[in-house]
């Protein structure tokens, strides 16, 4: 019995409490709106803003133009970024032609000295080897700037 009285309290309670404080709410309003009302700008002002703003924007598109000569320098063939890098790449292709050119002097200096007859003078075989040895030497080399020719390009 004890606990029908507490639980049909607690319901009372629980249906008329958002009732009370809906009812209730409007006693505590505050009478004035909570935004304070804004005042209207006035001509000059708008005016103002406006020559303001005009001026950001004229200063922006200044600067817009700046930046895209300073861009339009820096990717022209004729920056010095631009120069070193195109003397690089000829740099490098020369290399390669003069390698190319060291390696078949190797070749044509090989077939030389086999093309020896079975029984060549000393001083044939002599003039073979040594152009074998100098062909071999200009090949290296060759091959040396071609790599330096290639890393900096």
């Amino acid at each position: 019995m004890k606990i029908r009285r507490v639980l049909a309290t607690a319901v009372a309670i629980a249906v008329t409490t958002p009732a009370v404080m809906l009812s209730v709410t409007p006693a505590f309003a505050d009478t004035e709106p909570a935004a304070q009302p804004q005042a209207k700008p006035t001509v000059k002002e708008l005016e103002k803003a406006a020559a303001e703003a005009q001026k950001a924007y004229d200063e922006a598109v200044a600067a817009e133009k700046v930046a895209r000569k300073v861009v339009d320098e820096a990717l022209s063939d004729s920056a010095p970024l631009a120069v070193a890098a195109k003397a690089a790449r000829k740099a490098a292709e020369d290399a390669a032609t003069a390698k190319t050119t060291a390696d078949q002097a190797v070749t044509d200096a090989k077939a030389a000295l086999d093309a020896l007859p079975a029984e060549p003078t000393p001083e044939e075989k002599a003039a073979a080897e040594k152009t074998l040895a100098e062909a071999e030497t200009a090949a290296t080399a060759a091959a040396t700037a071609k790599t330096t020719a290639d890393a900096e390009a």
